[in-house]
């Protein structure tokens, strides 16, 4: 008995093998509604209801300040935390992996230059179409001095509103709630950071 007759790869074995190719239509694709369907269906039942709640009950409800502070805050805090920390070693790897597979070093050099040039022409181009836009249009030029006052007395408001909430933000923030400091310590967004 030679050695192949021994061990032979049962037929249909090998006939899965061959047909789980995905883009073709095998009995072994995914089933169901596709993930990025999901994420969005849910994305969209989130923004929903939270007009319908923002409409119902108002933002400074009560429940709906308790809800969020310690429910909602942890899960997001939780969830941007371990994102963070999931995105530093992949670029860094994703790095090294790259120039690792270049292989020769006057490759890198050559690809560095020419990254440093693309950089430089693109931001270049930017800057010229910014100036020659400006330049152009002269936007807040046409406004009658009317109309350019009361601009300004508004939104000299709304930054003096919003350096407002930073501050009560950062207040805040010093003084959080034991369960937010537990998801800080025990999840860090960046590994070598903590």
């Amino acid at each position: 008995m030679s050695e192949n007759e021994k061990d032979p790869i049962p037929s249909d074995d090998y006939e899965r093998e061959l047909d789980t190719d995905l883009d073709d239509k095998t009995a072994d694709k995914a089933s169901g509604m596709a993930l990025h369907t999901k994420i969005l269906i849910g994305l969209l039942v989130g923004v929903v209801g939270g007009l319908a709640v923002n409409w119902s009950l108002g933002g400074s409800d009560e429940r709906v300040v308790q809800i969020v502070s310690n429910v909602t805050q942890p899960i997001g805090t939780l969830f941007l935390s371990l994102l963070l920390m999931i995105v530093v070693p992949l670029v860094f790897s994703s790095l090294v992996v790259g120039v690792a597979g270049i292989g020769d070093i006057r490759k890198l050099g050559r690809i560095g230059l020419k990254s440093f040039a693309y950089c430089l022409i693109i931001s270049a181009i930017s800057v010229v179409i910014g100036l020659v836009l400006a330049n152009t249009i002269r936007p807040g030029e046409r406004i009658s001095p009317d109309i350019a006052t009361q601009l300004k007395a508004k939104f000299s408001k709304g930054a003096a509103s919003a350096t407002d909430a930073q501050k009560q933000a950062a207040e805040a923030a010093k003084s959080e709630s034991a369960l937010m400091q537990a998801v800080k310590t025990v999840v860090p967004s960046n590994v070598f950071k903590s």
